[in-house]
Order: structure tokens, then C-alpha cells, then sequence
């Protein structure tokens, strides 16, 4: 660029030959009319002294990735990368001289799919325990459906997960992205859908890609996957292979290019296949084992990790089990161990120096430690019971706010996966009261803005109506307990439980937890997450004013941005003006004769029934549409077939809840108060075949009619959803709803009504009923 990045060109001259085939840049440095750039491997820095019309590479003498450069004059630079690497020149990058490095190479090396394949207690044990040097290769990129910034963040967080949990390096690779609505079914999908973004080179460029990263880091272990049978999952049996196959070439000087990185053939000395839950292998990973050197167990080690990869909290498994698939150490009877048999010492080339054994409270720490562990296993087997409640005090007595807090949220998350919302929503407040300063608390209470704001959320107690079995004062402390405050504000007063409690109290409940955001958390409170539960709590109560307010403060973002359009939308709701915001607004008409539910859609009001497109970028796939009278909320969906996909039929009896993502399906979301945090979710497949949902709890079961037919072309399913179960107040004419239509072909993409398919508000469109 030559005015600022206002516009931009490719440079007048290529870099040297293979060099983008070798090289992922990560840093960039310029100094008049020099540019340097450099990423990984860091065997090399390219250098132009004249603004690109030429390249120079310069050979560095280190391997490890290069995050960052900068030069003060044409002469003198530094550039620093991964293992605490600081390089610096004195000739313009034609020698670099090392000035600090914690290690030379990595001890480690895991090469997974997909993050949440990596068990983070591996690397708690293996890095942070015991300080061998461990990177971690990520091979499936798995954007979100969004911007190109929305999948950098996610890549970043799974950079920063595995870090945390003790790794030296993280890297997910950018050239083989599979998006969630592609996941395949066979060995050949997935290598068609790798395909499609690598110029039909994805095996090739996929062992290349593994072959340089063994080479780079020079690792003494491998882990992978291990697939023990046929029916094994796809993507891990494929990596599998491809690791393999990869570790081979690596020690092999005369295979690959990757030589013309810099970097020189390695032999790996054992390789290890981690198995799924429930296998049986040589080497054992105790999540539940005390660690030292951590202070706590493995589990409690990695837990931070884990949530940053992850929304919802998720128990670790009691083991992982690891197979020995290579040995080339020729030393088969060595003690059990990843690393017997390798000499490795602390604080050489790819160990850091062992860490002091906390002694004087050690037995302290391993005490706390087995009793988290126990309370963890009785939470985790009996989450959803009621009368844990009261004895939620007791169970953290004792503990640090660290620990105790971590087990209230744990168990919170249990009652939230059992579908008793109530009883999450007073573990979560008594977290946020007793210990407000703890990471997780303000998780909590934005969870209980929401909650309690809900419209969805109140539907959902007010249909399952559970015994409430609790000692409800367990949930307010008594009057001489110690209750932590923040920054000197008051801290949330005690609170009845949220079963039983009428729409006005929920409605000021959230209200109230807002002002105390707002007071003790000022930048959380600003979160449209926050906000827009909010403003529907003001709108429910009749307050106008703070929503326009609001609004007012969201025109500064950019005019794309999906808050920005929700509350576009809003302000013409309240006041309608002669053009319409830019969301997409559809009609929901009246009915006076109910429709025969047998997939047909012969009725004459569907016809005259908006027919509100689902599209993705090329062209429509499908159409909805939607009735209603004062008991039945009515949809009707059409949707040709893709070709080459298979429509199986089923004539089983229909279950509950059917895994419905191996199939050509529609998810209708609705968000009856249109706060764009909590919705309702109905999930049809092209043989009626249902899954539905309220804010991700799948134990709403509500009752709901479905037909499908099909033909050689299409299939269409006809559905009657009783109107009580999404909301206590039937629509009328003039009322509006946030409502979100997709598609998802596996192998063949998404479509959706509103055109966007992330999960952000502008999934949403406006339904007007008439």
C-alpha cells in the first residue's frame, strides 16, 4: 500500500520459489524502504530492501516459530517468537545472534483435529507438572459462521487454553478449515471437503503441513489419535493416518520439501494414540491424580483451560487411556511412562527446570484437593437432585473461595444440564453473593440477567412446574457470615428462589442484578449480551426512556454490526417511520380453519402465506412459512433436494430428541421477547423426525404435531406447535417476535432467511404477527 492501506496491491516481485508452500507469516517489520517478514519455521527471515521489488532469505540458525519483529534503523532488529525465543541482528537479519531462549525444542508434540480433542490434563501433567516442553498442533480449523475476525478470536482462545494449561506453544492451522455445518460422515467426505479449499492437494498439502511441524520442533513424543475400529470417527482416523505417515517422511531426508525451509530430517522416538472414552491402553492419564507441583489435581489444573474452549462446564473424564503405536527407542522394557526411556533432563534443550514441591502445605493442599475430587464425583451423580441445595454450605465449607466457587459453579452447570433452570439460577446467585470476586462470578450473574429476564426461560419453570424439595434457606446466609464485597459496592442481597416467583418479581430481579452490574462491573454491563435482556425487562415494565437511550450509544458501531441493526430495529418498532430497518421482516397470519398435518400444504392460506426464502449466498434452498390461531403456532416447510445427498426414510416410531445432524434438517429458533440471548429451538428433518430445545436445555419436551412427505424432487414437513408452550401470552395482531430459520445440507452447506447462519443477532429476523 502506498496511501495508508486505503488501497492495496500484490507485491511487484513473488518471494522465492516455495516459499508461501513453507512458510506461514506471523510478523512484519519495515524501516524506509526495507521490509522483513518472518513466521514459522523461524529458520528464516525475507528481507527487501527496496519496497519488495526484490527478496533476500536470510537463514536465522533457530527453528522456532517468529511472532514478532522490529528494527530501529536499517541495521538493527529483534524479532521474538514461541519458547521465549529473543533474536537479534546487527546487520540487517543477515546474522542473528541469540540473546535468550527457554528451551531449543519441543519435548511434545500432540497433533489433534480440533481443540476440544487435546485433553488439556495430558498437557497439565506432562507440561506443567512436570515441565517437558509441549506444542500443540490444532489440524482442523473449525470456523465459526462468521467474520474472518470471528475465527481469528476462536483460534486465539484455543492458543490461549492450551497454553494455560501448560503448553509452550499453540497452533491451529489456517489452510484446512472445516465449518461446523460440513462435518462429515466418511473418510471420503471429509477429504472432499478439504479439497474444495486447497485447490484439490489437501492429503498432500495436509502431510507436508505435519511433516514441517515434526521437523521444526524436533519432539521426542508424538501424540495422536488412536481409532480402534472401522466405525471409528472419521476425522480422527484420518489425522491418524496422516500423523503417521507424516512422522515417517520426517526422519527420512530424501522425502518432502520441507528441507527447503531449513529444516533437517528428525526421527521421532515414540508415537502414542490416544483412545476414546472407554478404551483400554498401556499409559493412564488420572484426571483425578494430585499434582504437587500445581497444588490441586489435574482436573482442578486444567479446568480454567477448559472453559476458556468450551461455554458450558464440562466434568473431565476419570481417565484418559494413551496406546503406544511407535517405539523407535528400542528399549520396549523400560518402565511405563510417555517419556521412559528418553533422557530429557530439567532445564536442558526441551525441559524446563523441575519447580520447588510446595513442602510446608503440601499435605494442606492434597487434603483439599482429594475433597474437591470426592464432592466433584458426588456432584456429577447426582446433579438434578434438589436436596443437594441445602447442603451446598456445607459442602464448601472449608474451602478457598477458588475451589469453593468452583464447585458451585459446577454444580450450578449440573442443574443446568438436568433442565432444573431453578435451582441453577440459586447456585449461581449464591456464587455470585458469597464470593463476587471469583472468576466465574460474573459468568454467573450474567447467566441470571438473562435467565431472569427471560420470557423463554419463565415458560419453560412454568411448564415443568418440579417439586421443590429444598431447604430454602440454605440459599440466603445467615446475617454473621462473611460475605466478600467488590470495590466497596454492596454486595447482592439474599434472594427467594427463583421457583414460584411471579413475572413482575422476575422481570425486577433482573433489574435489580443490572443496577448491581452496572455499579460493580461498569464494562460488563456495557456487553449487548447484558444489555439487550435489559432493555426487554424495561419494555415488559413500561420503561421506554433507557432503551432509547441505549440505542442511541449503539449507532457509534460500525452500521454492519448485528447489534447495531437489532437495535436499528427496535427503534422503529417503537416508532415506525416510512422505510424500514435493514433486518428482513416477515408476516405471521391468522387462520380460521386448522390445516390436515400430512406434509401436503394443499390449504388455501398457505398459499396466501408469506414465504419467507431461506438462502445462502448463490440461491434460495427452501422456503417457510407461518399461521397462527389462539391455541396453534402452524409452519410449513418446503425444500428441494440436493443432488448426490441421500434422503433415507425411517418408519421407526419417532424418539425424543433424535441426533439429527448426519441429516438434511431446518432449525426454527424463536425469541419470544426478543432479548437475542435466550430462544426457544424446534429442529425438523426431511422424514419429521424432531430435536428441540429451550436456551440450549434439551430436557424441554414440549408436545408438537409433525407430517412430512416427499418425492423424488423435494420434501416438505407440515408442523402445529401448541402456542402454551412458548408463551403464557398468545400472539395478537401488531406483536413481534425474533425469530431465525436455517438449513443445514450436510456436506452442502446452509441456508437461512435472515442470510447469515452464525450465531449472532443477525441470525434473527422480525416476525409481525397480523
Amino acid at each position: 500500500t502506498r496511501d495508508l492501506g486505503h488501497s492495496w496491491q500484490s507485491p511487484p516481485v513473488d518471494l522465492p520459489q516455495d516459499v508461501a508452500d513453507h512458510f506461514d507469516f506471523h510478523a512484519v517489520a519495515v524501516h524506509g524502504s526495507n521490509v522483513w517478514i518472518a513466521g514459522s519455521p523461524g529458520t528464516s527471515v525475507f528481507h527487501s530492501p527496496d519496497g519488495g521489488q526484490s527478496w533476500q532469505t536470510l537463514a536465522t540458525g533457530h527453528h522456532a516459530p517468529i511472532r514478532s519483529m522490529t528494527f530501529v534503523d536499517a541495521q538493527h532488529g529483534w524479532a521474538a517468537g514461541e519458547m521465549g525465543t529473543v533474536l537479534h541482528t546487527a546487520d540487517g537479519g543477515h546474522a542473528w545472534q541469540l540473546q535468550r531462549a527457554g528451551g531449543q525444542r519441543a519435548a511434545l508434540l500432540a497433533i489433534m483435529a480440533r481443540a476440544g480433542d487435546m485433553p488439556l490434563e495430558l498437557i497439565a501433567e506432562q507440561a506443567a507438572e512436570e515441565g517437558y516442553l509441549s506444542a500443540i498442533e490444532i489440524l482442523l480449523a473449525t470456523p465459526p459462521a462468521g467474520t474472518a475476525l470471528t475465527s481469528f478470536c476462536k483460534n486465539m482462545r484455543t492458543r490461549e487454553a492450551m497454553v494455560l494449561a501448560g503448553a509452550t506453544a499453540a497452533n491451529t492451522a489456517w489452510r484446512f478449515p472445516l465449518a461446523e455445518n460440513e462435518v462429515p460422515i466418511s473418510p471420503p467426505d471429509l477429504i472432499a471437503a478439504l479439497n474444495r479449499v486447497n485447490d484439490g492437494r489437501a492429503i498432500e498439502r495436509l502431510e507436508n503441513h505435519l511433516v514441517r511441524q515434526v521437523r521444526m520442533w524436533r519432539p521426542a513424543v508424538v501424540v495422536t489419535h488412536h481409532v480402534q475400529s472401522a466405525e471409528g470417527e472419521p476425522i480422527a482416523t484420518l489425522v491418524e493416518q496422516l500423523a503417521l505417515r507424516a512422522i515417517a517422511a520426517a526422519a527420512d531426508p530424501s522425502q518432502h520439501l520441507a528441507s527447503s525451509a531449513g529444516l533437517d530430517a528428525w526421527q521421532v522416538s515414540k508415537v502414542y494414540g490416544v483412545l476414546p472414552l472407554g478404551g483400554r491402553g498401556g499409559e493412564t492419564i488420572a484426571t483425578g491424580r494430585f499434582a504437587p507441583r500445581l497444588g490441586g489435581t489435574l482436573a482442578d489444573w486444567a479446568a480454567p483451560a477448559q472453559r476458556l474452549l468450551q461455554d458450558g462446564y464440562a466434568a473431565s473424564p476419570d481417565t484418559y487411556q494413551l496406546l503406544l503405536l511407535k517405539d523407535f527407542t528400542e528399549r520396549s522394557n523400560v518402565s511405563r511412562g510417555l517419556f521412559a526411556g528418553i533422557a530429557l533432563s530439567p532445564g536442558g534443550e526441551a525441559r524446563r527446570p523441575t519447580a520447588n514441591l510446595p513442602v510446608e502445605n503440601i499435605e494442606e493442599l492434597r487434603r483439599l484437593a482429594q475433597r474437591r475430587h470426592h464432592l466433584r464425583e458426588l456432584l456429577k451423580r447426582t446433579k438434578g437432585n434438589a436436596a443437594w441445595v441445602g447442603q451446598v454450605m456445607n459442602l464448601t465449607e472449608g474451602l478457598s473461595a477458588t475451589a469453593g466457587g468452583e464447585l458451585l459453579y459446577q454444580l450450578a452447570e449440573g442443574y443446568r444440564a438436568a433442565g432444573r433452570l431453578d435451582l441453577a439460577a440459586d447456585t449461581y446467585y449464591l456464587l455470585a453473593r458469597r464470593w463476587p470476586d471469583h472468576p466465574l462470578s460474573d459468568r454467573a450473574v450474567v447467566w441470571l440477567v438473562q435467565f431472569y429476564a427471560s420470557g423463554e426461560a419463565a415458560c419453560r419453570l412454568a411448564g415443568s412446574r418440579p417439586e421443590d424439595v429444598r431447604q430454602t434457606t440454605a440459599m440466603s446466609p445467615d446475617e454473621n457470615e462473611s460475605v466478600e464485597h467488590v470495590g466497596g459496592a454492596s454486595a447482592l442481597d439474599p434472594a427467594r428462589p427463583a421457583v414460584g416467583l411471579s413475572r413482575d418479581d422476575r422481570l425486577r430481579r433482573a433489574a435489580q442484578l443490572g443496577e448491581y452490574l452496572e455499579a460493580t462491573r461498569p464494562e460488563l454491563f456495557t456487553e449487548p449480551a447484558v444489555r439487550f435482556p435489559i432493555v426487554a425487562v424495561q419494555r415488559q415494565l413500561g420503561f421506554a426512556n433507557p432503551a432509547s437511550r441505549y440505542f442511541l450509544t449503539l449507532r457509534q458501531l460500525p452500521a454492519d454490526d448485528p447489534w447495531r441493526r437489532s437495535a436499528e430495529a427496535e427503534e422503529w418498532l417503537a416508532n415506525p417511520k416510512e422505510l424500514p430497518p435493514t433486518k428482513i421482516f416477515g408476516a405471521c397470519r391468522t387462520v380460521e380453519k386448522r390445516p390436515h398435518l400430512d406434509g401436503k400444504l394443499d390449504e388455501p392460506f398457505w398459499e396466501a402465506a408469506d414465504g419467507l426464502k431461506l438462502k445462502d449466498t448463490q440461491n434460495a434452498r427452501g422456503t417457510a412459512r407461518l399461521a397462527y390461531d389462539q391455541q396453534f403456532l402452524y409452519l410449513a416447510i418446503e425444500c428441494p433436494k440436493a443432488t448426490g445427498l441421500d434422503y433415507p426414510t425411517d418408519d421407526r416410531p419417532r424418539s425424543r430428541d433424535a441426533d439429527l445432524s448426519q441429516n438434511d434438517r431446518v432449525t426454527m429458533r424463536f425469541d419470544i421477547d426478543r432479548d437475542y440471548t435466550t430462544h426457544f429451538e424446534l429442529v425438523v428433518d426431511h422424514r419429521g423426525w424432531t430435536h428441540d430445545a429451550c436456551w440450549g436445555d434439551a430436557s424441554w419436551n414440549p408436545t408438537w404435531y409433525v407430517a412430512s412427505a416427499s418425492d423424488n424432487v423435494s420434501w416438505a414437513v407440515e408442523a402445529a406447535i401448541p402456542l402454551v408452550n412458548l408463551t403464557s401470552d398468545p400472539p395478537a395482531a401488531r406483536h413481534v417476535w425474533a425469530v431465525s430459520i436455517r438449513r443445514d445440507i450436510p456436506r452442502f452447506g446452509s441456508a437461512s432467511w435472515a442470510g447469515a447462519i452464525n450465531d449472532s443477532p443477525d441470525t434473527f429476523g422480525m416476525l409481525l404477527f397480523e
